[in-house]
Formats: C-alpha cells, sequence, structure tokens
C-alpha cells in the first residue's frame, strides 16, 4: 500500500512483512520522512517516546494517523486506504478522497 501511495516502505527495506513491530532504534536509523500510524492517539505516544520522539519526521510532525480499518485493511477497502496514503503523502497531487 505505501509504494502503490508514492512512498517508500522502510520496513520492507529492512525485510520485515506483515504487522510487526520495527523496534524503536531501527526506525530511527532508517530516518523515515514520515510515520504512518493508527489513528486515536498514536501520534503522542510517538512524541513522548525516548527515542522515537528524536526522529526528523516526529520532530517535524510528518505523522499520517490513518483509520485503523484502512490501515490493516486485506479488503475492498484497499484502494481507498491507497487513496487516503497517497493524498496524505502528495496532498499537492492527489485530491482527497471522497468521505465514505
Amino acid at each position: 500500500m505505501i509504494g502503490r501511495a508514492g512512498g517508500r516502505n522502510v520496513a520492507a527495506e529492512l525485510k520485515l512483512s506483515g504487522v510487526r513491530p520495527l523496534g524503536a532504534e531501527r526506525a530511527l536509523a532508517a530516518d523515515p520522512d514520515f510515520f504512518l500510524v493508527a489513528a486515536g492517539g498514536d501520534r503522542a505516544k510517538l512524541a513522548a517516546h525516548p527515542v522515537l520522539a528524536q526522529a526528523r519526521a516526529v520532530k517535524a510532525g510528518h505523522v499520517i494517523e490513518m483509520p485503523s480499518a484502512l490501515l490493516m485493511t486485506l479488503s475492498q477497502h484497499a484502494a481507498r486506504s491507497c487513496a487516503f496514503l497517497a493524498h496524505a503523502l502528495h496532498p499537492d497531487r492527489v485530491p482527497e478522497p471522497p468521505a465514505e
């Protein structure tokens, strides 16, 4: 989904697949442009984390909160997930997807 939305999937580059923890130190070392988290408080957890708060993306506020239903979908919602993420990554080039 990240690649289809025009992003670079750091976890895939680190050979992680599925839903698995990356580890704070590895995430910091990967230095992503954005963090993708589930909506509902994970942004605050990143900002309060002793390691991840140091990340360039967190300091710049480049944290994309995505509804869990879209973040974890393997269903007919996959296209909507890609559209949501593409808009979040490239708001100047990708129009906001219609509300459901």
